[in-house]
């Protein structure tokens, strides 16, 4: 069986710590805004989740979503509120959905088409989303309000993946 796991380097000690210990596939780690908790994919025997664990290491992590669909966490919220993951399915290739942090945590498709669409960014703050689609016949960067209400650009022209905001949002990279 297959098992990889999450570990954390504290940077003003130099010290390496193991933060997962599941005989598990663990990986995709997104620290919560206010840095108290890891979000991560886990996976035993194809079966796919989302989990959080406390960022101090204490206790068991935590189920988020269910199992079964390949569910990839990659962006938080500044206000902790949201968080971004990538649905991975055999149809389209990749959805995006929004996962409420709240009691309730209701997860919600937020972009979903015959177009693969992935590695979705929040800016810093919050009004847009950077994400990538293949919808022109290859994978470009596009950006668009996260109320859904509004207008989306094509920002990228001979490609692009993985966009990430600079601080101030004035810049994607």
């Amino acid at each position: 069986t297959n098992n990889s796991d999450i570990w954390i380097l504290d940077l003003t000690r130099s010290l390496l710590s193991r933060f997962t210990f599941d005989a598990a596939v663990e990986d995709d780690p997104v620290w919560s805004a206010d840095g108290k908790y890891v979000y991560f994919s886990s996976a035993v025997d194809d079966q796919y989740d989302m989990r959080r664990k406390a960022a101090n290491g204490i206790g068991s992590p935590e189920i988020v979503s269910p199992a079964g669909l390949s569910q990839r966490p990659i962006d938080i919220s500044r206000d902790n509120k949201s968080l971004l993951y990538q649905v991975d399915n055999s149809k389209a290739g990749s959805d995006i959905w929004i996962l409420a942090l709240d009691s309730a945590k209701k997860a919600r498709p937020y972009l979903a088409s015959e177009f693969s669409e992935n590695y979705p960014h929040f800016s810093s703050g919050g009004k847009w989303l950077a994400y990538t689609s293949n919808e022109s016949g290859k994978m470009e960067v596009y950006v668009q309000s996260f109320s859904a209400i509004g207008g989306r650009w094509q920002v990228s022209v001979n490609g692009g993946s993985q966009p990430y905001w600079r601080q101030d949002s004035r810049e994607l990279f």
